[in-house]
């Protein structure tokens, strides 16, 4: 039925679209048998499930796609096929730009020539623009304006639209041309110089022409717009609670590519018939894009807790789906530029080194090797954070800081340098000129990229990388071998036979915010090592459920809501006398256990918990480091104040009761909150294996001895969940930035 469905929708372009496009042929039934061999590949073969789903939601957009598309065609978009020479009016020689009214044709490719050629030179872009410039690219993700190069309607004027300062002329004629043949691209005669430069700027298409790349570029970017739009189709069909900020960005992608077919994008498209400067896309994109994904991440925020913890967990949700739209955005972006990178190279002739004095009159097409660059850069750049230990990933807090401190602005710079440098040389291969300034400028201006997107670079890199779940770090925080060394685990074992189930509802989905190896906190920093724990997003007072059958054996709930272990034991604050002094009588009446490391019975931090021992072993889940087999607790944390309490009493169970209370899979057994060291309202969840204990198989006595905190491995155990399962990819651990639907059914 997919198959079907997509055969259709190539069909479907091919009949409504393809006809704009000059020399484009589908095969409709090899592209589909094509795309549908990718799809087994990748494991979106799991999508048979929920055919029906995706296939509903795909004609929704479909039909969406079409009214737009109709809406746009009553307006009278104007068409892309250029007029006949002959046809063109006479025009007197102007010495300034015409006005955009006699704007007809956008020129794809030099527009990618001239995208940013003419920004940040001269006087026209001096003091505020180039602030402004700088101000947008750093927060926008490089998405200030382009500038653009339009064909008059006469056929006689070239100009450049720039996003901030004075539109240019870059070539002005009596006599009607196409763009192809102006002096710039020709080069029959060299450009003017241009801002103040000392030499003229020209570009060579001798051995791959005009009229293709124009075709080349025009193409491609429809076909980019179309990539990025089709990832946000299957995000939105099989991720849930994600449907709001997939569907716009698809819908503007799609939009846009539809719009482009009349060989105008959408915002500049905008601009032009508003008569306005190109800056004006600004507002179109990148602005209304961030909006609408603002507003789409508001999708699954709380609503229980305070607005501060409000506002936090929608930022753990903001930055997954900006990250996840800009990884689509800078790969699908990188390949289309990419070719054109390497086009432009190739068409470069004439000597390969600049004159020894005067100005270098050689073509400018050696200076346009930007996305070449940035792919060997990359390249390098994802070997050497692989060559990073997993003991160097995360925040150093707790621990000693140097090795990472090192890393960012020793070897991160160094690595980026490395890399540009690469980059720069393989350009010059492929152009076969070179520029010598290249081999500093270029390297030093990506060695502080480097530097600063280094964070960024390893949270992408390696997060989530436990070495498929064999990772236990073998050094302590501050960098020292264990005294008692540490041994890989066996692995993640298999989740389709796991007895853990999500900690909340069936058929209600919950955020990960952060899962094993995580960059903020589940790492090796700290005095249990929390590698293999997950967060979930639960809301302040949320239910948590049992995730497996157990008996309680510990828990402490008297610490006041959204305090923090900073706060907690301040001298003379009234948090620390609330929580200690709640913390001393329940102590005092047996409700909590004693002699237990930590102020107020904590096992792992300052948080209010619940510990569960599981009574029965699972000889492939319940594993220890070697493979050794063990039982396990498990560790629920960051709950409400008053939140265990509050969870038995729905089973009419005391205080004093809890200890030793067996709990089944589905039960409630805390309220959620936000004590400790915490982000944001969540549950935090772990494993820790029993030492100096029996032997399964063993039995364990039904009601525990009092609980020795001593008895709990320093570090955690990897498990996953049976809900674990993953369109791309293996089935496995929870991943981070991710939304799971839970399979446990509430019991009480």
């Amino acid at each position: 039925a997919t198959r079907h469905a997509l055969a259709c929708l190539l069909g479907r372009i091919e009949r409504d679209l393809l006809p704009r496009l000059p020399q484009i042929d589908f095969a409709v039934d090899v592209v589909a048998d094509l795309v549908i061999k990718e799809l087994r590949r990748t494991g979106l073969v799991d999508l048979r499930d929920q055919a029906g789903c995706l296939l509903g939601k795909i004609e929704a957009v479909l039909r969406a796609v079409a009214e737009v598309a109709r809406l746009l065609a009553a307006r009278g978009l104007p068409h892309a096929a250029p007029r006949p020479l002959a046809a063109a009016r006479a025009a007197p020689v102007a010495r300034s730009a015409p006005s955009r009214g006699q704007d007809a044709t956008y020129c794809w490719y030099a527009s990618w020539l001239y995208a940013k050629r003419r920004q940040g030179s001269g006087t026209d872009t001096s003091g505020g623009h180039i602030f402004l410039q700088v101000v947008t690219n750093i927060f926008t993700l490089n998405h200030y304006p382009q500038d653009e190069v339009w064909h008059s309607e006469d056929c006689k004027s070239l100009v450049l639209r720039r996003a901030a300062g004075s539109d240019e002329i870059l070539h002005r004629s009596e006599t009607p041309f196409e763009w192809y043949e102006a002096p710039q691209f020709s080069g029959d005669v060299p450009a003017r110089p241009f801002d103040g430069a000392d030499h003229a700027e020209h570009f060579l298409m001798c051995r791959i022409e005009g009229p293709f790349l124009e075709t080349w570029t025009h193409v491609s970017a429809i076909l980019a717009d179309f990539t990025v739009g089709l990832v946000h189709v299957i995000q939105l069909a099989t991720s849930p609670n994600e449907f709001a900020v997939n569907a716009q960005r698809w819908m503007w992608t799609w939009v846009n590519a539809c719009v482009s077919t009349t060989h105008v994008p959408l915002p500049s498209l905008i601009a032009w018939k508003a008569g306005t400067g190109v800056g004006l896309k600004f507002v179109f994109s990148p602005l209304l894009v961030m909006i609408g994904s603002a507003l789409g991440s508001l999708e699954g925020k709380h609503s229980k807790t305070n607005g501060t913890n409000i506002f936090l967990q929608y930022l753990t949700m903001l930055g997954g789906d900006t990250l996840a739209a800009v990884k689509n955005d800078v790969v699908v972006t990188l390949v289309h530029e990419l070719f054109l990178s390497v086009f432009t190279l190739i068409n470069n002739d004439g000597p390969r080194d600049a004159p020894a004095s005067g100005p270098d009159l050689r073509p400018a097409n050696r200076e346009m090797s930007g996305p070449v660059v940035s792919l060997v850069n990359a390249l390098l750049g994802m070997l050497f954070v692989k060559l990073i230990r997993r003991e160097d990933h995360g925040l150093p807090i707790g621990g000693d800081a140097t090795r990472f401190v090192l890393w960012w602005v020793v070897g991160a710079p160094l690595m980026a340098f490395v890399g540009t440098f690469s980059g720069v040389l393989v350009g010059w291969g492929v152009a076969r000129a070179t520029t010598v300034k290249q081999l500093w400028q270029e390297p030093l201006l990506g060695a502080l990229i480097g530097m600063v997107m280094f964070p960024v670079t390893l949270y992408n890199t390696l997060e989530g990388d436990t070495d498929d779940g064999r990772y236990n770090p073998t050094v302590d925080p501050q960098g020292n071998a264990f005294a008692v060394p540490r041994l890989p685990f066996q692995g993640y074992p298999p989740a389709d036979a796991s007895p853990y189930r999500l900690p909340y509802p069936a058929g209600q989905v919950s955020f990960i915010g952060q899962a094993n190896q995580g960059f903020f906190s589940h790492m090796r920093y700290g005095a249990t090592v929390q590698v293999y724990a997950y967060d979930f997003a639960h809301d302040f007072k949320d239910e948590v459920l049992c995730v497996r059958d157990g008996t309680v054996v510990d828990w402490f709930d008297f610490y006041p809501d959204d305090t923090d272990l900073k706060n907690v034991f301040t001298a003379g604050s009234a948090d620390a006398a609330t929580g200690l002094a709640a913390a001393a009588a329940g102590q005092a009446a047996g409700l909590i256990q004693t002699g237990q490391s930590g102020r107020g019975g904590n096992l792992t931090g300052n948080w209010n918990f619940v510990l569960i021992r599981h009574d029965s072993h699972d000889p492939v889940h319940d594993l220890d480091q070697g493979g050794t087999p063990v039982y396990t607790f498990a560790e629920y944390g960051h709950g409400a104040n008053g939140g265990v309490q509050a969870a038995f009493a729905l089973r009419g169970i005391a205080a004093g009761a809890i200890i030793g209370t067996k709990v089944t899979l589905g039960q409630v057994v805390m309220l959620a909150g936000d004590t400790g060291t915490s982000f944001h309202n969540h549950l935090h969840l772990h494993l820790r294996a029993m030492v100096g204990a029996p032997v399964p198989p063993a039995a364990l006595p039904a009601v525990p001895p009092p609980f020795n905190p001593g008895n709990l491995s320093p570090y955690t155990l990897p498990f996953v969940f049976r809900e674990a399962r993953h369109v791309l990819g293996a089935d496995g651990p929870l991943r981070h930035l991710t939304w799971y639907t839970s399979e446990n059914p509430r019991t009480g």
